[in-house]
């Protein structure tokens, strides 16, 4: 089953959530959008409402699957595009791919650009962990204590997609996009930190717009500030 909102009439903007959210989330965002915008927030598969995989998926399957959706409840063509964290991911692909439409694209937060790992400690880590993984209770304080929020709360599943997932460095990727984009960003992200912004800022024809004393989550942090920003761009 696929869980996801369709509110409003008029131009059509679609909504793809972060990893470890839901259209739930979203609805201060969606409820305002839908008074002028047809809103679609999916629940992305593994999340929220919507059935898990029944394998591991890498972005690229969600991006299709995305596609599919759009198909079977009649949507061609779209006026805007949104993906925050996650989302973001799944958008980089989906505008790839070059099968999908869109006038307007905004990413928030976005996911995408894989960070260089400190060798040194990559390397002890390495070394630690390949002796207490072997062992069951240290392995269940090492995602206690090591593991990002997200992969402590992820289903078996879900841990094995999100490792193969976070890994996709997308940067070639956003500099091919083309389009009128918007980059919105918490200044305080820790999670996509400010400095991806750098890349996204690549794409032509690109306006940053950086938000202050927020953080990833900037779209619950900020929302009034977020729907403007959205409104005077769509």
């Amino acid at each position: 089953m696929t869980n996801y909102i369709d509110a409003g009439t008029g131009k059509i903007l679609l909504i793809l959530h972060g990893w470890g959210s839901n259209t739930a989330m979203w609805g201060r965002i969606i409820g305002d959008l839908s008074k002028k915008f047809r809103v679609i927030a999916v629940d992305l598969p593994g999340f929220g409402k919507s059935d898990e995989p029944s394998s591991a998926w890498k972005v690229a399957d969600y991006a299709k699957f995305i596609e599919k959706f759009l198909g079977k409840i009649g949507v061609s063509k779209l006026h805007g595009i949104l993906g925050h964290s996650f989302g973001g991911r799944v958008i980089i692909d989906m505008l790839d791919s070059g099968n999908q439409k869109v006038d307007k694209i905004i990413f928030m937060d976005a996911a995408g650009v894989r960070h260089k790992e400190n060798k040194p400690l990559q390397s002890i880590s390495k070394k630690i962990f390949g002796w207490a993984k072997k062992v069951k209770p240290v392995q269940k304080l090492i995602i206690r204590r090591f593991g990002s929020d997200d992969y402590r709360a992820a289903s078996p599943m879900m841990r094995e997609i999100l490792k193969l997932t976070v890994t996709e460095d997308k940067s070639a990727q956003i500099e091919r996009i083309r389009g009128d984009v918007l980059i919105i960003w918490g200044e305080n992200d820790t999670t996509t930190p400010l400095s991806d912004v750098e890349i996204f800022r690549k794409i032509p024809n690109s306006r940053v717009e950086i938000v202050a004393d927020a953080d990833h989550n900037v779209y619950l942090e900020k929302p009034d500030e977020v729907i403007k920003l959205i409104k005077d761009f769509l």
